[in-house]
């Protein structure tokens, strides 16, 4: 692992396994800095949907928000140097995920 970089992924689980059920909750994804998305976070909203469609042009970043997402549901990846913006670990790798909270979810 790297030095004074730091992955923080947050997924939800449930008995050591992904919570399929929270992780159709999601109704945002960020991501900031990971191999070719630099500067201002990129969001990706999934909201009222269940598919998501994907349209740039070459070397914008389609394949880097997949392997984010990647990372995302299978925490125990490590990061490569190569998954660092620029090569350089000082970028430092961010990834936030929200989640539609039900009435009966509970605060903690």
């Amino acid at each position: 692992m790297f030095r004074g970089a730091m992955v923080a992924i947050v997924t939800p689980f449930k008995n050591d396994q992904v919570d399929e059920k929270a992780l159709r909750e999601l109704i945002e994804f960020q991501i900031k800095n990971f191999r070719s998305l630099n500067g201002d976070y990129v969001k990706i909203t999934f909201e009222n949907s269940d598919i998501l469609f994907l349209f740039g042009q070459n070397n914008s970043g389609k394949s880097s928000i997949l392997s984010a997402y990647e990372y995302f549901v299978a925490p125990k990846q490590k990061a490569l140097l190569s998954d660092f913006f620029g090569f350089e670990t000082k970028n430092k790798i961010e990834m936030v995920a929200i989640f539609k909270k039900d009435l009966g979810d509970d605060d903690t």
